[in-house]
């Protein structure tokens, strides 16, 4: 086998906004630990899971082994290194395997394409570390589709064979024996289905035969209805004891994606994690001495006393109780005026995003950990853009007092450069209509990803905070966002001078004048802003992204939990209510 010498190079990260002809598998990708230093995909395609997964974590390397000559080419230009052969004439010690082992072998149905996936397994998991997964996807043998074909057409079934390159033929129970034969113990086997009309007609004519034999319907639906599989396993002195981890989410506009939705795929990598976002009704889980379970209240807050009955069924099935918040709570009154701040005596712990606002919090409760906002995906770095106009961007909600007193300096920078700089507005009508430029664009609140477009075409980002309560308490996710887009932080002193290094990441205004001085600046300086964007690239690459931070929050879980019978002795002196005989769901 040989190394593909373009591999040598490390490539750049892969930009969110890439079109490949094969699209990543984001599902198989989830398995994936972030953090991983080393991941060996075995059938690696053309390597565009590899370049996603670089997106998440570009510190880690990640190698593919591929039998197809150019799709091994392919993949030669997305990732670290590249070997092309026939997985199963692979030399081991031709790898050069640190021995730390790698933290991730990736089978995309890598073992359906070999006659002895049972002894390629236990040769390449020689090399993984002794915390380290296996990931891996299986076509199912019993999926509908396949029985249909060889009930109807035996012929049709087998050339789809011939034709995949599939020799073993697998479903769940032999993917769990398999694995087992390796000496690997799964963690997770999820199965992705596939149903519709032609599968409940297919169901109707098999059901006789199921009743004959005493088959549950539901059973047997759910086993052909299944594609393929995604499995993770490990070895069996790295199980852990399973986490639940389900999240009741009151605000899915802006917040819950990066306080509660990234953080919950990251960490749902881990094995023995799993997690469940809810809006509504929620299905607790009973107490169990085989699983530990925590439940987040993300910015909701149960009546008081009203709904106290459900901290009650929550402590009754012994969940950790932890309260979300990432904005002053002093701005809605459900918090404080008739709750009394229940929804943080009246659980166990309070997560929260800066710790300004972690120190308030803990007036009402000792238990807060600070997880600051990070990015989960890295973009592409922004290439150079040295023509005219420069494009300015503002994209915030209720800012109204914190941009008002930059509004004249702003109009009179606009004034001088004319069509030389545009200007594009998110969200805020009113900053928009007091632009005195006809240059000048207004896009609606937006999804995020047009978010992302608007930011990566951007020159220089405008991020006004006045110096009061509120805004002390917000978190820096804005600067984080410009820094990966590639947009230049113009910004105020209040939250964002903690973080920019003003002249080096960004720049720090303490006035309207200087305000217009430094961004007269930026207008004119091509260089100085290429400059700054690559610093601040670097830096959020280095220090805020999620894959470097999101264990943090399961190893505070499992502190937290394991203290679970203090922490109840706690919440009664907090709140005795939750512990009084009455009802109980």
């Amino acid at each position: 086998m040989s190394m593909s010498e373009s591999t040598m190079k490390a490539p750049a990260a892969a930009s969110v906004f890439d079109n490949p002809l094969q699209a990543p598998d984001r599902r198989l990708l989830r398995y994936i630990p972030p953090d991983a230093a080393l991941v060996l995909d075995v059938g690696c395609g053309s390597g565009v899971n590899g370049a996603c997964y670089k997106s998440i974590n570009p510190h880690g390397r990640y190698w593919g082994l591929e039998r197809d000559p150019e799709q091994a080419r392919q993949a030669a230009c997305r990732l670290d290194a590249v070997w092309c052969g026939d997985p199963a004439g692979l030399n081991l010690n031709s790898l050069a395997i640190p021995s730390a082992g790698l933290q991730c072998l990736v089978y995309a149905g890598e073992l359906e394409r070999v006659t002895n996936p049972q002894g390629l397994l236990c040769r390449q998991t020689e090399l993984l570390a002794a915390d380290g997964v296996v990931v891996a996807t299986f076509q199912n043998a019993a999926h509908w589709r396949t029985l249909g074909g060889l009930l109807l057409n035996e012929k049709f079934c087998l050339e789809e064979k011939c034709n995949e390159r599939y020799l073993p033929a697998f479903t769940a129970g032999g993917i769990r024996e398999l694995f087992s034969r390796a000496g690997l113990t799964v963690i997770r086997l999820e199965a992705e289905e596939e149903r519709g009309a032609e599968f409940e007609r297919l169901l109707r004519e098999l059901q006789p035969m199921m009743l004959s034999r005493g088959i549950k319907e539901s059973d047997f639906a759910a086993r052909l209805a299944a594609r393929r599989f995604i499995v993770q396993a490990v070895k069996p002195e790295a199980a852990v004891r399973p986490l639940l981890v389900q999240s009741l989410l009151g605000e899915t506009l802006v917040c819950s994606r990066v306080r509660i939705s990234e953080p919950g795929q990251f960490i749902a990598s881990i094995p023995g994690v799993r997690t469940e976002e809810n809006q509504g009704n929620v299905s607790l889980y009973p107490s169990s001495e085989h699983q530990d379970k925590v439940f987040i209240w993300q910015r909701t807050w149960p009546s008081f006393p009203a709904e106290i009955y459900k901290q009650k069924a929550l402590v009754d099935r012994g969940y950790l109780i932890v309260a979300e918040i990432d904005d002053d709570p002093l701005r809605w009154k459900e918090y404080h005026e008739s709750n009394q701040f229940f929804a943080f005596r009246g659980c166990h712990g309070i997560q929260t995003s800066t710790e300004p606002l972690a120190e308030y919090l803990r007036r009402w409760n000792p238990n807060v950990a600070v997880f600051p906002n990070q990015l989960a995906v890295l973009p592409a770095l922004r290439p150079a853009v040295d023509s005219e106009p420069v494009w300015l961007f503002f994209g915030a909600l209720n800012r109204e007092d914190d941009w008002a007193p930059l509004m004249p300096v702003l109009n009179d920078v606009l004034s001088r450069y004319g069509e030389k700089i545009r200007v594009r507005v998110a969200h805020d009508r009113q900053f928009y209509e007091a632009l005195t430029t006809s240059y000048k664009t207004f896009v609606q609140f937006c999804p995020y990803e047009t978010y992302q477009r608007l930011l990566y075409s951007t020159d220089i980002n405008l991020l006004p905070l006045l110096p009061n309560r509120f805004n002390s308490m917000k978190s820096d996710l804005k600067f984080i966002e410009s820094a990966a887009y590639g947009a230049v932080a113009l910004a105020s002193p209040t939250v964002y001078s903690g973080t920019v290094e003003h002249g080096v990441t960004g720049f720090i205004y303490h006035s309207p004048e200087e305000f217009g001085r430094y961004l007269s600046m930026l207008i004119e300086n091509p260089e100085l802003r290429r400059t700054v964007q690559t610093t601040a690239y670097a830096w959020v690459r280095d220090r805020r992204l999620l894959s470097g931070h999101y264990r943090q929050r399961v190893e505070w879980y499992r502190t937290m939990l394991a203290r679970l019978t203090e922490l109840n002795q706690e919440l009664r002196q907090r709140v005795p209510e939750l512990f009084a005989s009455g009802e109980r769901l």
